[in-house]
């Protein structure tokens, strides 16, 4: 998988931020996806500082994720990524598979990342894409 600039959630100062989803949008699309998986959304958690998703939590055990800054999502159960066929989401989002949320990061193209991305991962070296685009560095 080629990671776009902005997968770990970092930037350099100097540049311009590389955008934000908008928050009322997941929200909604998360209350749709749920309703027809036959679940509810019963929490939503912000990102902030740490972690750099928006979460969240479903009466299905379900939780879903969706990265700050890109349109990326996945599915979590008990801090395990998953796939459900029952969970879909339209665009601009994109459900990762748990199969490339576990591809070893050393499998990633990492051409299109900013060289402060770089350091980040050199510093906090995460072992799956998952763990590099869905996480709690600060």
């Amino acid at each position: 998988m080629k990671l776009p600039r902005g997968a770990t959630g970092f930037w350099h100062a100097s540049q311009e931020c590389p955008g934000t989803v908008d928050a009322r949008v997941f929200r909604a699309l998360c209350h749709d996806a749920a309703r027809r998986a036959g679940a509810t959304v019963t929490y939503y958690t912000e990102p902030g500082v740490t972690p750099n998703f928006h979460r969240v939590d479903t009466g299905a055990s379900i939780a879903v994720v969706c990265h700050e800054l890109l349109p990326l999502v996945a599915l979590m159960s008990e801090q395990t990524f998953v796939d459900d066929p029952k969970w879909t989401f339209d665009a601009p989002f994109q459900l990762l598979s748990k199969e490339v949320l576990d591809t070893p990061v050393s499998a990633a193209d990492l051409s299109e990342l900013h060289e402060v991305e770089l350091k980040q991962i050199a510093n906090w070296q995460p072992e799956t894409i998952g763990q590099l685009i869905f996480n709690w560095w600060d």
